[in-house]
């Protein structure tokens, strides 16, 4: 008889819409992606061309990833209601550098940046840890790309998607 045919392997998980509808605060751990740049190299053109064939794992709660000069990648899909305004915050602050990527709805490039390399003032949204603003107005699944990079930590810092009022709300209770 003839052996059993090898079960094709396994697609790589996919990034699936996060409809934020509905939503007041979305944690990322199951709902994201990550992929580890050994090299810290590729630039999120790069990274976007090459996406189907990199080896991405879901984002687990507990992740820890190893950054040792590389940079790790983190992926996610969401779509905001029209007239809501969203964000993804990092639970930390300890990195040296953290972009989030997106293209807006003509097709170019959006990159806002936090991190310890550079001052608080500077930081795409100014606050006790990175925080970026997710496309406004644009009712459409919007692919984002986070990019952390840091020659010293490990990251685990948990991901957070909030919607504006929660954000004040989280913002209002760091002053005590």
């Amino acid at each position: 008889a003839d052996p059993a045919p090898a079960p094709d392997p396994l697609p790589p998980p996919r990034a699936h819409p996060l409809a934020l509808a509905g939503e007041v605060i979305v944690p990322l751990a199951g709902r994201s992606l990550t992929w580890m740049d050994r090299q810290g190299s590729l630039q999120v053109e790069q990274v976007e061309a090459r996406a189907h064939a990199l080896p991405w794992e879901l984002r687990r709660r507990d992740q820890v990833s190893r950054l040792e000069g590389g940079a790790l990648w983190i992926r996610f899909v969401a779509a905001a209601p029209p007239g809501e305004h969203w964000y993804v915050e990092l639970g930390a602050v300890a990195y040296d550098r953290v972009q989030l990527h997106y293209r807006d709805a003509q097709g170019a490039w959006v990159v806002q940046e936090a991190g310890t390399g550079q001052p608080v003032d500077s930081w795409a949204v100014p606050g006790r840890v990175p925080t970026f603003a997710l496309a406004n107005d644009d009712p459409r699944p919007v692919d984002y790309w986070l990019r952390v990079e840091d020659d010293r930590a490990d990251f685990s810092a948990p991901l957070t998607l909030l919607r504006e009022d929660a954000l004040q709300q989280s913002r209002e209770k760091e002053q005590f």
